[in-house]
């Protein structure tokens, strides 16, 4: 039994308590050892696992009445607020800077040389020509394989030049940073990951406060009066 009696909330609650649903919710920190990131996701972590044990024995704790349950839950509640916002505060810093740093690292690799506008000019003219044959994706794969200047045209030029699809250039741009700036697109995608798990932080902050508590309640505890 919880304070906050609904299955959501027990569910909450149950998952909360274990290390595998906490992964899910809050980040596996292993994934980013030796960043910033792993320590934002460590204090969470720690304040989640520390924290959601203490609320759900408030609820059997026969000294106190049910308003001071509520009450002492929304302080420990408070606490695991403030350590999630602020994480999730680091982690958006964290994922901006590595998103910069990724894409610092690829236009270093993808750079267009101005002197050499025409021979750009018919290479997108032979794009064209073999987008629209039935070999054509096969033989522009194979011209990106290992030409970097292919994939910077590809990449830099507006979309609606090349004659592919979003998702076609999208791809061959994509394998083409692979093998041209491997570790720029690696931090693009560590970025991009821990933007998201942001975003899952900022969610678990909404949700704490319904789960663990009931605010009237808790309220009714600052009316205490201290003889």
């Amino acid at each position: 039994m919880y304070l906050v009696n609904s299955p959501e909330a027990a569910d909450f609650m149950v998952g909360m308590g274990s290390e595998t649903r906490r992964k899910v919710a809050l980040g596996d920190k292993a994934k980013f050892q030796g960043t910033a990131a792993f320590n934002h996701i460590s204090s969470a972590h720690n304040a989640v696992a520390e924290g959601i044990p203490k609320i759900a024995a408030l609820a059997q704790d026969p000294t106190r009445t049910l308003v001071d349950q509520h009450h002492a839950a929304r302080h420990v509640a408070n606490g695991i607020y403030a350590v999630i916002t602020q994480a999730q505060a680091g982690l958006e810093a964290e994922g901006r800077a590595f998103t910069k740093e990724g894409s610092g690292l690829i236009n270093s690799v993808l750079v267009l040389d101005p002197s050499r506008n025409l021979f750009h000019n018919r290479i997108l003219d032979w794009i064209e020509v073999q987008a629209g044959k039935p070999d054509g994706i096969k033989q522009i794969r194979e011209a990106a394989k290992d030409n970097s200047e292919f994939v910077a045209l590809l990449s830099l030029s507006p979309g609606y030049i090349s004659a592919l699809s979003a998702s076609t250039r999208e791809n061959i741009v994509e394998d083409g940073l692979q093998r041209f700036a491997p570790e720029g697109l690696a931090k693009i995608r560590q970025g991009q990951e821990l933007t998201a798990l942001a975003g899952k932080y900022a969610k678990f902050a909404k949700m704490l406060p319904v789960y663990t508590y009931n605010r009237e309640l808790a309220d009714q505890g600052n009316r205490r009066v201290e003889i």
